[in-house]
């Protein structure tokens, strides 16, 4: 009996020198932080991984990895298991399990990412959703598509965004769209949904904000007969029914009262609800696309926004530039828009003339991309000839949105400049305009740019930008 206890020991204390040594292997990118989120502890090879120019010890969770899942996890008090996160420009697999005192007090959170060893299961879940997503093209060929198609501009900071709405398509996660009211939000929706698995299956579309407040449970949830004063005799589907199998786009996500985003949250976990007036449970498959206008996180913290919800929401966020910040995409956006104006009212081909197009460069576009849908279609039904001058769309467009008559470039012929500095100030652009999507990070410009770091401080130090290599 005493060899026996002796076998045991032995063989016990074998094993956890074995799960250690894995345990270093498998979860070499770590990361911990305490009750409140703050980061105070993070591993080397995670710090390396993350790309990180200076410590985020002493900083929230949510300032270096916007989509962790470490405060849900705090917040919860349950751990999470191999659970796929886009971080970094890829997908990882990670887990986070929450810390506990001797009271069994929640103290803090800590965090993993399986890499190396994961990554033959990553290929072929991969190479699985790509061939179900080949089958399904394949069925489905014959279907109109939104795609990608639709969304108009080819700038560096649009293309982005079209790379990560392609990679969000593959996996069955919600996505949050969040951008300024205008920037085609639905249009980004109905192209993540028909790039997806579930493209076959239905694409359901709400507008959170235009719903009373007394009527968003039935619009969600649908009724049986009698379930409130006015209701159908007849009863009716909510829109979560409707979208089983598909997509469920929540537009203005932002103004959901409380109570029906606690209802939706146990959908989304449970994947089950009940109609009003009804005992009966339906399941539910579907996967939802949110977005919103509005600043989530500030109202987490407000108390406006469920803080859960946010987090199973915000499983791959995407956000939508304002027309402003691509305006290099103003001329493919205005000839698309005429065209469809014209075909649309039945009215003769228009198009704008290079100062009217320059006119349209030069303005604020708080209403971004629907706004200047609004002007070209007040253009086009005001404008008899063929091509629409400036001094006309002058006239069209709102005084608060013009700039000051001696600021708006009048065209002229130049003196035409040396081709080595044309191309010297193209690159001055293309460089100033990276940095300032990267809000400054070079790594992240020069990897835009499809141009090594080294040689983006090269090429800063000789247009005189000065490199200041810090990051």
């Amino acid at each position: 009996m005493i060899w026996d206890d002796i076998q045991q020991a032995s063989h016990k204390k074998r094993a956890m020198a074995f799960l250690s040594q894995s345990f270093d292997s498998f979860y070499q990118h770590s990361i911990s932080t305490d009750a409140r989120g703050v980061i105070v502890w993070i591993s080397e090879a995670y710090f390396d991984f993350l790309r990180l120019k200076e410590s985020p010890l002493g900083k929230h969770i949510s300032e270096i990895i916007p989509t962790s899942r470490l405060p849900s996890v705090i917040e919860s008090g349950q751990p999470v298991f191999l659970d796929l996160l886009y971080i970094s420009d890829q997908w990882v697999v990670i887990s986070v399990i929450p810390l506990k005192d001797d009271n069994d007090k929640i103290i803090g959170a800590f965090g993993f990412v399986a890499t190396d060893s994961i990554n033959p299961l990553i290929n072929k879940y991969n190479k699985l959703q790509d061939e179900l997503q080949a089958a399904k093209d394949k069925l489905n060929s014959d279907r109109p598509r939104y795609g990608l198609s639709r969304v108009i501009g080819n700038s560096p900071v649009m293309g982005h965004v079209k790379k990560q709405v392609r990679q969000a398509a593959r996996f069955d996660i919600s996505v949050l769209l969040t951008g300024e009211t205008g920037t085609g939000k639905e249009l980004f929706a109905r192209a993540l949904h028909d790039l997806s698995p579930r493209s076959s299956a239905p694409f359901v579309s709400i507008n959170v904000a235009a719903i009373p407040n007394d009527l968003i449970e039935a619009e969600f949830f649908g009724s049986v007969a009698g379930a409130y004063t006015g209701a159908s005799k007849a009863g009716r589907k909510g829109k979560l029914a409707l979208a089983d199998g598909g997509s469920l786009f929540l537009d203005e996500i932002g103004d959901m009262p409380l109570n029906v985003q606690a209802k939706l949250l146990r959908v989304l976990q449970e994947k089950e609800f009940s109609a009003l007036g009804s005992n009966d449970i339906q399941t539910i498959d579907i996967r939802v696309i949110a977005a919103t206008s509005r600043d989530l996180a500030a109202m987490v913290e407000q108390g406006e926004f469920r803080a859960d919800l946010y987090y199973r929401l915000n499983a791959m966020p995407i956000e939508l530039p304002p027309l402003r910040e691509r305006l290099e995409d103003i001329e493919s956006l205005c000839e698309s828009i005429i065209d469809d104006i014209c075909l649309n009212l039945g009215i003769p081909a228009k198009q704008l003339s290079f100062a009217a197009l320059q006119l349209l460069r030069h303005q604020s576009w708080v209403g971004n991309v629907r706004e200047l849908r609004n002007v070209l279609e007040r253009t086009c039904v005001m404008h008899t000839d063929t091509v629409i001058e400036a001094e006309f769309l002058s006239s069209v467009l709102p005084p608060s949105k013009q700039l000051p008559a001696e600021t708006v470039p009048v065209p002229v012929a130049e003196v035409p400049r040396p081709l080595a500095q044309s191309i010297a100030d193209a690159e001055r652009q293309a460089i100033i305009s990276a940095l300032n999507y990267h809000r400054g990070h070079k790594a992240n410009a020069a990897r835009q740019l499809g141009i090594s770091r080294a040689t983006l401080y090269t090429k800063m130090d000789k247009l005189g930008l000065g490199s200041g290599a810090t990051n």
